[in-house]
């Protein structure tokens, strides 16, 4: 996997100018949020690791949401449903 930038302030305005294509922000939250993809040598699959996400959020989502999709293709989160 390609190494992330640095968040700063500078990747910050990136994000906000859709300067950073889609799949970095993602990988951006996602290690914010405390997953990790592990990638074993051995024979078994690639998992993601959760034990550093917040039960709830781990509970609600055991894989990475994607927070980039188009805002009409959005699900509404299950910890803040979306507002009527």
């Amino acid at each position: 996997m390609v190494e992330l930038p640095a968040l700063t302030s500078d990747t910050i305005w990136d994000i906000l100018h859709d300067v950073l294509d889609d799949d970095t922000v993602n990988r951006l939250v996602w290690q914010g949020l405390g997953y990790r993809y592990s990638d074993p040598e051995n024979d078994t699959e690639p998992a993601w690791d959760t034990t550093a996400v917040a039960a709830e959020w781990r509970d609600a989502y055991p894989e990475p949401p994607n927070f980039r999709e188009p805002s009409g293709h959005r699900q509404a989160h299950p910890l803040h449903p979306a507002r009527t």
